[in-house]
């Protein structure tokens, strides 16, 4: 069984107005079919099946469209929106919020033609003879948006192949935290998809999952992200594109941090050392991490690590000892994000520095003050005011 993501770790730069809007949609369609019209446990109707589902044997435009918003179940509905809210956001911020609603239709489309292409039965199955197979496929109602958020997967894992996705996966009573690349979760949702899809040509025909429409969607946002890159307006991309470790680069030739380079090549631009960075720390390579950051030139202007990006640094070398030199780079982080939402927690760490270890007092208490007013974690602020109050 492959891992359930909970989240990712790929911040947008706006709010994902379509993206809501479009699983918003999605719910009032299943409250109107299935809990005002239902049938059973909030079951769609078969009339209301019949009338607006993707029926192979009657592909009319509206179909594919209303298809696309239906759903069998609430369970059906649930999974298909999580989904989406893990995955959509980004795509909408990456191409922009018109752009992003018609390619949603689109792999919705695409999807169901890959569908209706490759998801038809192979002759006889299971005792039933071709015509019949035929017969009863050209009646089986597809519904659901999962071949259109399969396409927003495969766009998501061109766009940012390395931003961490958050899992957790089921032992028997055990829950397992895990953490692994875009590439790799997507990847794994692909080869079951496509792996399924063929199994499903053998098999006698029922409801079920239509994998073939999860493959066919999935290669469509794949192919059109591929296309659409190139052209995408850098100005306009969310800041957390670069921090992928698959920036486009910078066009400029200047030299990092003196030593040669890596493994003997000439020395990486520093923007490319910024993302070298960035992509170390999300793949937790801490020790990479550290040591290209120490090549990093302390006295030439440079760009600055994304918030979540540079707060591990800092926290890293506090775990290490090297308190000197996580205190400067609590200190950057809050020059760089005096206002990001990760700053009560710099001043947190600096105040408890200056406390214990350089003797600041006064530093000390104007940081742990900030903390203790701001940290959204409770447990942090109560340490917070207990240090105050030992000062």
């Amino acid at each position: 069984m492959i891992p359930v993501p909970v989240g990712d770790e790929n911040p947008t730069s706006r709010p994902a107005v379509v993206n809501y809007t479009l699983i918003a949609a999605n719910g009032l369609v299943f409250l109107w079919l299935n809990v005002i019209r239902g049938e059973g446990f909030f079951e769609i109707s078969e009339a209301d099946l019949r009338r607006f589902a993707l029926l192979p044997g009657e592909p009319t435009p509206q179909r594919f469209f209303a298809s696309m918003f239906m759903h069998a179940t609430p369970w059906h509905l649930l999974g298909n929106m999580w989904f989406l809210h893990i995955f959509g956001d980004n795509v909408e911020d990456k191409v922009g919020r018109a752009p992003y609603l018609l390619l949603y239709l689109l792999w919705g489309v695409l999807a169901s033609l890959a569908f209706l292409a490759f998801g038809r039965p192979l002759g006889e199955i299971a005792g039933v003879a071709a015509q019949e197979t035929a017969r009863r496929w050209a009646a089986l109602p597809m519904v659901g948006a999962s071949g259109a958020i399969a396409g927003v997967m495969g766009a998501y894992l061109v766009f940012f192949p390395r931003a961490r996705i958050r899992m957790i996966w089921w032992m028997i009573l055990l829950i397992v935290p895990l953490s692994l690349p875009a590439i790799v979760v997507i990847g794994m949702y692909f080869v079951q998809d496509l792996v399924l899809a063929a199994w499903n040509l053998g098999r006698p025909l029922s409801g079920g999952t239509a994998y073939a429409a999860h493959t066919g969607g999935m290669v469509a946002g794949i192919v059109v992200a591929l296309v659409a890159k190139p052209f995408l307006p850098r100005g306009k991309d969310p800041a957390w594109e670069r921090d992928t470790g698959f920036a486009r680069g910078d066009a400029s030739k200047e030299e990092g941090a003196p030593g040669g380079g890596w493994g003997g090549r000439q020395a990486a631009p520093r923007a490319d050392l910024r993302d070298a960075i960035v992509g170390a720390v999300l793949d937790g390579r801490m020790d990479l991490a550290l040591d290209l950051h120490g090549r990093r030139s302390g006295g030439e202007a440079r760009e600055s690590l994304p918030p979540r990006v540079a707060l591990e640094i800092g926290h890293e070398l506090m775990r290490r000892g090297r308190v000197d030199e996580a205190a400067e780079e609590y200190r950057r982080f809050l020059g760089d994000h005096g206002e990001a939402g990760d700053a009560p927690e710099a001043h947190f760490r600096l105040g408890l520095i200056h406390a214990r270890a350089t003797g600041d007092l006064a530093a000390a208490r104007e940081h742990l003050r900030r903390a203790a007013a701001a940290h959204r974690d409770p447990a942090t602020r109560a340490t917070a005011r207990r240090e105050l109050d030992r000062l």
